[in-house]
């Protein structure tokens, strides 16, 4: 946790020192940061200038709580939009078909933006297989490159830990590789130049995970270049980083309000979206792994627009979509993330979340023509009618929209290999106990990820 200046004097033998070792213990409810403790001291401290170590445990002994019965409820795996009446009066007042406001809350959209996929496995073989498998890895660090003549076998392995790859020499990355470096320099992301002493230079490094279409069938391989934003340091280059997410609510609202009035949900992505982030610090980075000058090979990218990895990248990004929108559109008080537009009485609504963006209303020529507009200024595909939102496959029905989250149960189930179990009644204990006598998880970080995955699926423990 790193420590104000004036705080420095206030714990004896820290004058040398601008950061302290503390234990994250939660939120601040009454500002913008997190809550440290300084065990020595006794003190707890609210700061946003934090650097977590996951593999640290200060309290890593196993505390015996006291049994409590359970008030964990069951939750249906989908949900159906009702319609609402025909005159619509404000404030909005949402009633749903099925779940409970407080179900409905945990379980029936996915707002999941650090998950990727993790990154894929090749392993290659000097022998064919006898039935190759089509290209649809799953998650790998990569063996020695062999041979351009050696067949590739992909295998789908469960229980590996995704890592940085290099895959210079294995065809399907080295084009996704080609493909993403041709773009960023006709993107014009950086201009080279000549290396300084008082230049604080980032890394960078590639990241290789496969795209899946909705249906979890393989769309393609893709190579990113990513900057190791924790290198990058405060005051130096990068500042404010916070930049507003649309809320779950707000999503359930607008898609309500487009169901009740019979509107068209249009669904758009737009292509490296944060690569259209503005920059106005400046920052350095070295060049990309395998794809250095050959002219000037120790010279330094100074970056003109964002990259993937940046603290500042999201932030940079939604304030350019934000200022474009500003002609004509008006950001709602109530989220900062819903754009609202009324234009010769047409209502237009825009839904932003990152790279995904959702538009309704009650003119199609007017969502026709935002969509036109935006495709003016940024590379974005058309994905047509609402279908799979934020992990969300969204059905239309007679009578109205069917939310389900079938897919992203199933990748959860496939992660933790019990893709095969059966379901019963009820196979949680009354009372929640614990024992100092277990073995410990063998793999903390897959117990962290699968505990983090089941946040936005809680009824997955029960079922």
């Amino acid at each position: 946790m790193r420590l104000p200046t004036k705080s420095l004097g206030m714990i004896s033998g820290l004058q040398k020192f601008r950061s302290l070792p503390s234990v994250f213990i939660g939120y601040s409810s009454q500002q913008k940061g997190y809550k440290c403790l300084h065990i020595p001291s006794g003190r707890v401290y609210v700061s946003w200038h934090v650097v977590f170590n996951e593999d640290i445990f200060p309290f890593g002994s196993v505390i015996t709580p006291t049994d409590q019965p359970s008030s964990s409820s069951f939750v249906s795996c989908s949900m159906t939009l009702g319609v609402l009446p025909q005159s619509l009066s404000c404030p909005v007042s949402v009633n749903f078909v099925g779940p409970s406001n407080t179900s409905l809350r945990s379980s029936s959209l996915l707002l999941s933006t650090n998950h990727r996929p993790p990154i894929d496995i090749f392993s290659t073989s000097t022998n064919p297989p006898l039935n190759p498998i089509d290209p649809c890895p799953h998650d790998v660090p990569v063996t020695p490159v062999l041979p351009a003549q050696s067949p590739i076998v992909i295998s789908l392995p469960t229980n590996t830990s995704p890592a940085p790859i290099i895959a210079k020499g294995i065809p399907h990355w080295e084009k996704a590789m080609q493909a993403e470096h041709l773009a960023l320099i006709k993107n014009d992301t950086w201009t080279l130049v000549s290396p300084s002493p008082e230049q604080h230079v980032t890394n960078c490094k590639w990241v290789f995970r496969v795209k899946k279409n909705p249906d979890g069938s393989f769309q393609k391989c893709k190579a990113q270049l990513v900057a190791t934003g924790v290198t990058q340091q405060y005051d130096i280059d990068y500042f404010d980083t916070f930049r507003p997410v649309v809320k779950a609510t707000t999503i359930r609202v607008v898609l309500q309000l487009a169901v009740s009035k019979n509107w068209s949900t249009r669904q758009i992505d737009v292509n490296n979206a944060f690569l259209h982030g503005l920059l106005t610090e400046q920052v350095f980075m070295k060049q990309p792994p395998g794809f250095k000058d050959d002219v000037h090979p120790q010279y330094v990218c100074k970056l003109n627009k964002a990259i993937y990895g940046l603290k500042q990248a999201p932030r940079a990004w939604f304030h350019n979509l934000s200022s474009r929108l500003a002609l004509g559109f008006t950001s709602s008080s109530a989220d900062s993330s819903l754009f609202i537009r009324i234009h010769n009485k047409y209502f237009i609504f825009i839904l932003v979340y990152v790279d995904d963006i959702l538009i309704t209303g009650d003119s199609d020529s007017d969502i026709q023509q935002v969509i036109a507009q935006l495709h003016a200024e940024f590379a974005l595909k058309d994905l047509g009618n609402i279908h799979h939102f934020l992990g969300v496959q969204v059905t239309s029905t007679a009578a109205g929209l069917h939310l389900s989250q079938s897919t992203y149960v199933s990748e959860v189930l496939q992660r933790v290999n019990m893709d095969g179990a059966k379901p019963i009644n009820n196979p949680s204990q009354l009372s929640n106990s614990s024992s100092t006598l277990a073995d410990p998880f063998p793999d903390v970080t897959k117990f962290r990820s699968i505990v983090g995955a089941l946040q936005y699926k809680p009824s997955l423990v029960l079922t």
